[in-house]
């Protein structure tokens, strides 16, 4: 195989993993064992199709030995097609076995890409292998191509529920190495290994600023369930140099807390350029309503991302008074905008535009593709669903009314 149709497989992964996650348990009849249904499905999960699809954006992108690259994609993407097929997949222990092997590849992203794969399927009989993995030496040119086995091991070994390795997670978030103390800090957080929450924390502290920061932390505290005692370190995170993802994760994880103490902390953000649009979503989220009127000014932002930002954002806070301004969205210059000024309205229950608006979000409506999560964050989850509950009661109370 070469290394170019390593994109065809990807796609053909997908393709079959979206298949088979469409699938019941109940309707396999595969021919293969039920130990290769069962590993089957851990890969549909779709926390496993998340990690596998990056991982493999990474195998496809980083990875250097073409011949090991194609032949661990292939490796998995036979399996998982077959399964999803009901076709004779072989036995699940020589598929692990065989991906076990790339373990010891020279090629870092091929190793970390199997100790991934191995983590899925949950055999703790191949941990201590993985686990070798967070020995692995720096290369030789570690500026330009850092180690990143060790990262993935971690979380590997966690999606394994592995705690005997936590001791050596925690030496990992003194790494000098990001990849090392990112992949540590998810995988205590999996393994909620609460015990260590301040050593996940610190990593967020100002003795560690000479380091990279990124959002690894926050999840990890917030997946411990000890989020309350570290909103401080969050809200500290609002308005340093780092990274917009990093801002997001810790103004929606203030939000998932109810932490309105730092309302005021958040809403500095709707000045600043690439965090506005988030500052005003989760503002909303926060009920914090004392900001609606600066959240209305960002209807006249250059930037269409911001407008639809601004627009959920009225829409949750049911901010009745701008309806006129919402409306003239249904108009807007960006193709993408309308949408969510209807939306918009919608959720303020504006009647007097239900015949503009509904026909433009009823086929939405149907296949339940209206108001996405990925406008949002994953902490946001929760309430996301409520705010689509109260759209789907709106919109049906809107739509019966001008059926009478």
């Amino acid at each position: 195989m070469r290394f170019i149709s390593v994109a065809h497989l990807w796609l053909l992964l997908l393709g079959s993993m979206m298949v088979a996650a469409g699938q019941r348990a109940t309707q396999n009849e595969a021919r293969g064992s039920q130990e290769v249904k069962e590993l089957a499905l851990r890969f549909q999960n779709p926390q496993s199709i998340n990690l596998i699809t990056s991982q493999m954006w990474a195998l496809t992108h980083a990875g250097t030995l073409k011949n090991e690259v194609d032949e661990s994609m292939k490796l998995l993407v036979t399996f998982l097609d077959k399964a999803s097929k009901n076709e004779d997949a072989g036995s699940a222990k020589e598929f692990k076995s065989k991906m076990a092997a790339f373990l010891s590849s020279k090629d870092d992203i091929v190793a970390g890409f199997a100790a991934i794969v191995l983590g899925i399927s949950g055999d703790l009989s191949y941990a201590p292998r993985i686990a070798n993995l967070l020995d692995k030496e720096e290369p030789p040119d570690n500026q330009t191509r850092p180690n990143t086995s060790r990262s993935r091991a971690a979380v590997a070994l966690s999606l394994m529920g592995a705690r005997e390795y936590i001791p050596k997670l925690v030496l990992m978030l003194k790494s000098r190495n990001d990849y090392d103390r990112m992949g540590a800090a998810v995988a205590l957080g999996r393994l909620q290994a609460k015990e260590h929450a301040n050593e996940v924390a610190g990593l967020l502290r100002p003795e560690n600023r000479g380091l990279r920061v990124d959002e690894s932390p926050i999840y990890a505290l917030m997946e411990m369930g000890v989020g309350p005692a570290y909103a401080g370190d969050f809200a500290k995170m609002l308005h340093h140099d780092f990274d917009a993802e990093t801002t997001k994760a810790a103004a929606f994880a203030l939000a998932k807390l109810g932490a309105k103490e730092y309302k005021q902390d958040i809403a500095k953000l709707l000045g600043q350029e690439f965090r506005k649009g988030d500052a005003a979503k989760v503002l909303a989220l926060m009920r914090a309503t004392e900001y609606m009127d600066q959240i209305a000014s960002l209807l006249k932002d250059r930037n269409g991302l911001v407008r639809t930002d601004a627009l959920l954002a009225l829409g949750i806070m049911r901010a009745t008074k701008y309806v006129p301004q919402v409306a003239k969205h249904l108009k807007d210059p960006e193709v993408y905008v309308p949408i969510y000024a209807a939306y918009a309205l919608v959720l303020m229950e504006a009647d007097q535009y239900s015949d503009q608006i509904l026909p433009e979000v009823e086929h939405l409506y149907r296949e339940d593709l209206f108001l996405g999560e990925d406008r949002f964050h994953p902490f946001a989850q929760d309430e996301i669903k409520k705010i689509k509950s109260r759209f789907k009661e709106s919109f049906l109370r809107m739509k019966a009314k001008r059926e009478r």
